[in-house]
This record gives C-alpha cells, structure tokens and sequence, in this order.
C-alpha cells in the first residue's frame, strides 16, 4: 500500500459514524430512499427478479428479505452511485436499515434515515480506501457492502461501540465479490448487492446477540486491506475531514446502465438531432475504466448492453433517449440500433483518465456523410451533484418505474412517493410499495 493504515482503523471508523446524524442529510436520505424504492418495484417483473423471489421462496426471515430487495434494487442499475468510492450503497445500505426497522416493535422514521446516513459514510469510506486496482478484479459494491449495511443495522438495532466493531469484523470476514461476471455478461450482478445487504444483516445480528468478531478487520495483517488492496489503497480516506456526510455526494442514475456509460450517453443525446443513416463514425472518448467494464461493440444480451457504451450510445443517437425498454431484448435484437452500434468505438483520453475518479467525463464525436463532424462532452453528467436531478425528478423517476413495475395507477403511485416524503405517515408508505413489489412479508 502506498500508505500504512493505523492500527485502530476499524473501531475508529465505528466510533466516527455513531456521531448526530443533521437534518441536511436525513433530507439526502428521504431522496435515495425515494429513488430506491422506484428502482426495486420497476425490477419487480424482470426474469432476475421472478428467479430471486422463487429461490427465496417462503423464507421470509431478515436475511432473506434483505438478499431480494438488495438484488431487485440493483437489477435494473438505475440505482444511485458514490462515484469517488465506485459504489452503489442504496441498494446494499437501505435494504438492509429496512429490514431491521420492519422488525422492530416501533420502528422509528428519523431512526431509520440515520441508520442509512451511517450506512453510507462506511460503505463510501471503504470504497474510496481501497483503491483503482482492487476495483479492477472487485466489485465494490459487493466488498464494501457488508460493512455498510453492518453499520446502518448496528444503528438501528442500537449497538454500542464494541459490539458495532463485532458487526462490522463479522460482515468484513465474508466480503467479497469478481468482476468475472462482467467479461462472461452473466446476470449475477444483482446477487452481489443482495448478498452484500443479507451478510450486513447477518452480522449485526449476530454481534448484538454476543458474536465477538475481529476488531482490526480492516487493518490487521490478515485482514480486508491485506487481502484485498494493492500498493495504491489510500487507508487515509477511511478517516479525512469533510463537511458533511457522504450521502450528499450520492450522483443518482437517470438512464438503467452502468454508470460509466452516462457521460456518454450524456454527449450522445446533444447529438440526437442528427439522422442516424447519415452517421458514418462514431468515436467515444473517455478514461480507462470504460474501457476496462464497457467496451462492448457487440453485446448478446441485455445484461451485457448495460455495460455497452457502444450500445448506449447507439440508442442515445437513434432514440433521442434512453428509456427503460433500451435495454430489453428487441432492442439488443434491432438492426437499426446494431448497424449504428458497430460504427461506434471507444478511446482513452489522458484528459479524462486524468480527472477519474473525480471526476467521470466523455466526449462524443460524431461523422456524418456529408463530412462533417459533431462533438459534444459531458463532464459532469446528468445526476451528479454538480448537475443534480430535483426532488420532482426523482418523484418522475420512481413514479414511472412504480408503474411500469406493479401496475399502479400514476395517481397511486403520487400519493405514494408524497406519503413517504412526509415524517406523519411514519414508514407504512415504504411497506407498501415493498409489498407491492415483493409480496406481504417478503
């Protein structure tokens, strides 16, 4: 590692995150907890989802509720992303905090909201630690996770410091979680947030009940950093100041693919007004990580067209948007949406590989056959903080995803979205689309 980590990392991470969550971030919350429960009810009838709630079956325990509302959450990746950690905590953080406040005998809406700010500032902090070359062979999301959603359940379940370093060095001592799914464009993706949300629960389950577990988790010579982190883990991020809570950083996903596609997608839809019979070329620019995850020029399933930025530029182009349908079968099938596919290739740039992950930047350049050529970059795409989607956005977004998923009327699903925004209905307006979504009691 370029630096040492401190002895004592682990519980200091603990002791950091047990301080008042502030309004300004319960605020963050109430949006990423909106957004996800779009995300989870718009996933409710794809094949992923009918093979996650079979398995499941009748187990309606908190482990099991929490591996299949982590797994719908992420199955359509429309959920949100930390982008300097690389991670999507919503659907690893938020299933879990949900699971633990649905067992509690009051549970409590403002006690829920702090469990996710807390559950976020781990999962992020981890994920900024780890550093480029553990992100190149592991999933983030999946490593990282555990501990935040042993954190958010610590919280909730109200543990002290000792047993909250017993969660998070039980859920550390099972992290994991390979990119090999990625380069063979299976659709595992879905079972890393889910198996990350579930092993949370697990853990701070167990630690309340008097499961000791390793307090150096992070630090000790055989622990997470050891196994898990090469020579450019920054252990620094685990403890630097900020100004706020990590939440606030939250970029959330207007479009269902990988989030390293949305700069280019971003460029691409400035560039819709063009006849796509009349682009010859297409060359996308961006860093190394598009590269390395989704340079696809030929995707063969849906999956494998979510990590496409030939795929998803192609559609922005042809299409004008990218709406939930550009994923689907019949569109990976189109032959208008192939043949413009395969004219579209990807390239590093040192300008944006410079700037990652800071910042995640593309340029589209577009020939048509008149000779001219069209350029458009995005450097700050739409849903970063720098170029944030609003509350009324995000009631749009999970609105449609609502009804798309379980059939609700717009009307309905409103009212809905309006409950759970407001502190006098408690969480029974989170129950309900989880209910809708998954089935009473899942």
């Amino acid at each position: 590692m370029s630096e040492d980590i401190p002895d004592g990392a682990t519980r200091a991470l603990a002791r950091r995150v047990a301080r008042p969550v502030d309004a300004a971030a319960r605020a963050h919350a109430v949006r990423v907890l909106v957004d996800t429960l779009g995300c989870l009810a718009g996933a409710r009838d794809t094949p992923e989802a009918r093979i996650v709630r079979a398995t499941s079956g009748a187990d309606t325990g908190p482990e099991a509720r929490a591996f299949v509302w982590g797994a719908l959450a992420h199955t359509l990746e429309l959920d949100d992303l930390h982008r300097a950690s690389v991670t999507h905590p919503a659907c690893v953080v938020i299933p879990a905090a949900l699971v633990i406040a649905r067992g509690a005998a009051q549970p409590s809406r403002d006690a829920t909201l702090d469990a996710i700010v807390r559950g976020y500032e781990v999962m992020t902090r981890i994920g900024e630690a780890v550093g480029a070359a553990h992100y190149r062979i592991f999933h983030n999301t999946a490593t990282c996770g555990p501990f935040g959603a042993a954190a958010a359940c610590a919280s909730l379940l109200g543990l002290d410091e000792e047993r909250s370093v017993w969660a998070l060095g039980n859920a550390g001592s099972v992290a994991g979680g390979l990119w090999q799914f990625n380069v063979e464009a299976t659709a595992t993706k879905p079972l890393h947030a889910g198996h990350a949300s579930r092993s949370g629960v697990t853990a701070a389950r167990l630690a309340a009940n008097g499961l000791t577990g390793p307090e150096r988790i992070l630090e000790g010579p055989r622990g997470f950093f050891a196994a898990f982190c090469g020579a450019d883990a920054r252990p620094g991020a685990l403890s630097e100041p900020a100004s706020g809570w990590k939440i606030a950083e939250t970029s959330f996903k207007p479009w269902g693919s990988c989030r390293h596609t949305h700069p280019a997608i971003d460029a691409a839809l400035r560039l819709a007004t063009l006849e796509p019979a009349a682009i010859t070329g297409v060359v996308v620019r961006g860093y190394r990580t598009i590269a390395e995850l989704c340079d696809a020029p030929a995707p063969a399933s849906p999956a494998r067209a979510r990590f496409s930025v030939q795929h998803c530029v192609a559609v922005a182009l042809a299409r004008g948007e990218v709406a939930i349908g550009a994923f689907d079968e019949a569109t990976v099938a189109d032959p208008t949406i192939a043949a413009l596919r395969a004219r579209v290739r990807f390239e590093v740039d040192p300008r944006f590989d410079t700037a990652y992950p800071g910042q995640w930047g593309s340029e589209v350049q577009v020939l048509t056959a008149d000779g001219h050529e069209h350029r458009a970059e995005a450097l700050s795409p739409r849903g970063d903080p720098e170029a944030p989607l609003s509350d009324d956005d995000l009631d749009s977004k999970a609105r449609g995803l609502i009804v798309h998923g379980v059939g609700w009327s717009e009307g309905e699903a409103s009212d809905v979205l309006a409950a759970v925004r407001d502190p006098a209905h408690g969480l029974a307006p989170v129950w309900r689309v989880l209910d809708a979504a998954c089935g009473p009691g899942e």
